[in-house]
């Protein structure tokens, strides 16, 4: 025999080793003659029979099987007898969120927020399985609600994040998108004076978890780290948030500085306008809205406190620079009081005055007038009003400011 004779049969073998071998069945056994590998001469009539399946045999009409121990691990099983040395066929399954590590001959289990799609049967003999059932990313579900400053329901009300792809509407897409803001800025309306911030983990002293801005980007691996502190949970809430937007108010009357009211305040206090800016003979009465407003017929008179507060709930929702104008309206200085720049003064006692009287001169002593003492009551007998300017009753006229 030559020395390429010599290792023909041991090449040849090697090749069996590592090529798949066909399972073997009970009928490839029955009343075979002789008896082939992977059967063996069984009972007094010596009837060739199939090994059990954790037994082989190599040659013909052998009559005992031998146990193979080539399996990777206790959680695999043999499956058929083996033909060849120590070569029966096992299978084992790796569950869903483990793949086949070749290295470790075993099942492990995926890193965090990966997994696989399904569980996977491994199937091999002596040859151990190049099977590739790779670990992807886990696809988790956030629920969008919404806060109660602007109460609605968000549109989708759900969006998927895959860990090592994107984010989508759609639980199982083609595509996964990058930027989260393509379709998070779309879920919800406009909110009148409110501006949205995005998602936070809370309707109220939340985290930013997606914002509304580009420069705001972040990634699937990122939301889902910041979500999921345990890998067995896979649904998570994000609210969606707004600020209340600052609204200007302006005055008409000259030099008074603008007031800055946040949206939603019931605390937005105006200004008065100086002594020097209401005419004389009148009082002031209130702002008037002139822009602005739903109702430019909208006055904001003093409340108790001689305090003035606007109501946010007048803006014109058309109002969308948030921008208010007033106007100062006036009342005349009532009977009685005199109205200048040191504000509403009562007349003298005994004196009255008529409507939107401006100085002390225009308050005056009428025939109706009446003097009451301990004594008694009196009118003065005269039929002109006596003022501080001329009367043609008396020749001189006191002065009620001395």
């Amino acid at each position: 025999m030559t020395r390429m004779q010599y290792i023909l049969p041991f090449f040849i073998i090697s090749l069996a080793v590592i090529r798949p071998i066909p399972a073997l069945e009970a009928k490839d056994c029955k009343d075979k003659s002789p008896c082939p590998a992977g059967c063996y001469l069984f009972g007094m009539g010596q009837s060739c029979t199939i090994c059990a399946n954790e037994t082989y045999t190599t040659a013909n009409n052998s009559t005992e099987c031998k146990p193979c121990n080539n399996k990777p691990n206790d959680q695999a099983a043999y499956t058929s007898p083996g033909t060849i040395a120590n070569n029966c066929s096992w299978k084992l399954t790796c569950d869903k969120g483990t793949y086949w590590d070749k290295d470790k001959k075993s099942c492990a289990p995926c890193n965090t927020y990966y997994t696989t799609p399904n569980s996977m049967v491994i199937t091999g003999d002596l040859k151990m399985p190049d099977t590739d059932n790779t670990c992807t990313g886990k696809i988790y579900t956030l629920n969008l609600k919404s806060e109660t400053a602007c109460p609605q329901t968000p549109s989708p009300n759900k969006i998927y994040v895959k860990y090592d792809a994107g984010f989508n509407s759609s639980s199982n897409p083609t595509t996964w998108v990058t930027d989260p803001t393509t379709i998070t800025n779309n879920t919800v309306k406009n909110c009148f004076g409110y501006s949205f911030n995005g998602y936070y983990t809370s309707s109220t002293n939340g985290t930013p978890v997606i914002g509304i801005h580009p420069s705001q980007l972040v990634t699937s691996k990122t939301v889902i780290k910041a979500l999921f502190k345990n890998d067995d949970a896979t649904e998570a809430d994000l609210y969606a948030t707004w600020s209340p937007r600052t609204y200007t108010i302006s005055y008409k009357e000259p030099t008074m500085a603008d007031t800055r009211c946040t949206y939603g305040s019931s605390n937005c206090q105006l200004r008065r306008p100086s002594s020097n800016q209401i005419p004389s003979g009148k009082t002031f009465k209130g702002w008037q809205c002139t822009s602005g407003c739903a109702d430019n017929d909208y006055i904001i008179e003093p409340t108790s406190g001689n305090i003035l507060v606007f109501d946010y709930k007048k803006i014109s929702t058309s109002n969308t620079n948030l921008s208010i104008e007033l106007q100062a309206v006036f009342n005349d200085c009532p009977a009685g009081y005199y109205c200048n720049e040191n504000g509403q003064q009562p007349c003298p006692a005994g004196a009255t005055s008529n409507t939107a009287a401006a100085h002390s001169s225009d308050c005056y002593i009428s025939s109706s007038t009446k003097f009451c003492d301990s004594v008694g009551c009196f009118t003065l007998p005269i039929k002109d009003k006596i003022n501080g300017a001329i009367s043609t009753s008396l020749p001189t006229v006191p002065d009620f400011n001395k």
